[in-house]
């Protein structure tokens, strides 16, 4: 099923002037290299600069588009897109012909035989390790059997404010301005707060509870000083749908 389509106003609106006049430059250089869906999500790559590969996803609803991400660590004024994420909806609103349309990855495995499967998630697992964490901490709820808990290493309180740092830096360049809900996007330290909790060790737990409060508030400072410079307000994102469709984006 086709997605909702997006217009160039609505693309417009998402820019900086000098970003999608550099954007509009790079689609019309060929820079976006495929344009592919797979149920709600659009994955777009985009070549900018030349011999470096961005990969741009963007989530819609029946209403129009919610949300946009890109890898990359452009540094673009808050609220506003990417050169990737508009050179790659150029591309989306300007030749809806080159979509290459692939069917949900639920499809793609039912047809997998049980050895078939253990073979490609093993593979998986053997290239991103963090995979592997991922599904041992999923297997009691799909019914398997979980490993023995391992041995807990203390937290280590520097890697986990470079971890939050970096999180922080990814939602502020791409999160719209004014998020209405108030909610805060975990990183993963907040997992293991709740980890330490879960085992007792409340002194370590509320130690790296400390260090997270104290990376978010120095985010939130950062995020005012920077609203401070930029001190004309930037246009709200919006996907222009008559239902108000709000399209947000942060680093993937």
């Amino acid at each position: 099923m086709p997605l909702p389509a997006i217009s160039e106003g609505q693309i417009r609106q998402n820019a900086s002037t000098t970003i999608f006049a550099a954007a509009l430059a790079s689609y019309e250089q060929e820079a976006v290299r495929s344009l592919v869906t797979r149920g709600p999500v659009l994955t777009i790559e985009v070549e900018i600069p030349t011999a470096t590969l961005f990969q741009v996803r963007c989530t819609f609803d029946a209403a129009g588009l919610t949300r946009v991400a890109c890898g990359c660590s452009d540094h673009t004024p808050p609220g506003y897109w990417c050169e990737h994420i508009v050179a790659g909806l150029l591309a989306y609103a300007r030749r809806p012909e080159r979509v290459v349309e692939r069917p949900a990855f639920a499809a793609v495995l039912a047809d997998l035989d049980p050895e078939q499967l253990r073979t490609l998630l093993l593979t998986l697992v053997a290239e991103d390790p963090d995979l592997g964490v991922a599904i041992e901490r999923r297997l009691p709820a799909v019914g398997g059997e979980s490993a023995a808990p391992p041995r807990r290493v203390a937290p280590d309180f520097s890697s986990v404010r470079r971890g939050i740092r970096s999180h922080l830096r990814g939602r502020f360049q791409y999160e719209s301005w004014g998020d209405e809900s108030g909610d805060i996007e975990e990183d993963a330290s907040f997992d293991q707060a709740r980890l330490l909790i879960a085992e007792g060790d409340a002194p370590t737990a509320l130690a790296l509870l400390g260090v997270i409060t104290d990376e978010y508030l120095k985010g939130l400072e950062d995020l005012a000083a920077s609203r401070t410079y930029w001190s004309t307000s930037p246009p709200s994102v919006n996907a222009g749908s008559p239902s108000g469709t709000r399209a947000t984006a942060s680093m993937c």
